[in-house]
């Protein structure tokens, strides 16, 4: 069973105006099919993945290495979804200082329309190479394959269907200031499981 996520009757929200093979920096969240919890549990506000959260983790690092142009910056694997934030870089800086928070590449206001900056806006995969729709599906196909592994191998919890939803969501980040307030997002964001839109479970406030 293989699944690459792809289906030539959807119809793609991903703007035009925007080429998401630029060098940029990205705030991703990718969310399980029906929202399912399979990835682990949070309680007191600490999140312990079981051996499938484990398995999207790598996955997810493993991107580094799978696509030389981009880094990773801060991630988090959530019950039942990921945030993470990674940057496609300029050729120029491939062979330049590498790491986390090194050197920043923030898109340039022009590539989209401002009133959009702002909202978090669901995006649809593309294929074309070296794009983030590529990258996104990649990691979605590769994780999806690894879990149904984990469902026949070690009696994983079985999905319906397909293990991601169809769609993800990526915000551009603009500038040092955003990039920083989402790496809090990303840090505190098990604290606020029990408020999460994610969360089946999550209390109303």
């Amino acid at each position: 069973m293989r699944n690459d996520d792809t289906h030539p009757g959807h119809r793609t929200l991903r703007l035009p105006q925007i080429d998401y093979s630029l060098p940029g920096a990205y705030f991703v969240t990718i969310v399980t099919q029906d929202r399912l919890s399979l990835f682990g549990k949070i309680e007191n506000g600490d999140i312990t993945l079981n051996a499938a959260g484990q398995m999207v983790s790598h996955k997810w690092n493993e991107l580094a290495h799978r696509f030389p142009f981009i880094e990773l910056d801060h991630f988090v694997v959530m019950p039942n979804h990921l945030h993470g934030i990674l940057m496609i870089m300029p050729y120029s800086k491939l062979n330049g200082e590498q790491g986390v928070g090194a050197n920043p590449v923030f898109a340039p206001f022009t590539t989209v329309e401002r009133s959009h900056d702002t909202e978090l806006m669901p995006k649809l995969h593309g294929t074309d190479p070296g794009t983030l729709g590529r990258i996104i599906q990649d990691f979605k196909t590769g994780t999806t394959n690894w879990y149904i592994e984990g469902v026949q191998e070690q009696g994983w919890p079985k999905f319906p269907g397909r293990l991601w939803q169809w769609n993800y969501y990526e915000k551009i980040i603009r500038d040092e200031r955003m990039l920083n307030e989402l790496r809090e997002y990303i840090i505190t964001n098990p604290l606020r499981w029990e408020f999460d839109k994610e969360n089946l479970n999550r209390n109303p406030g």
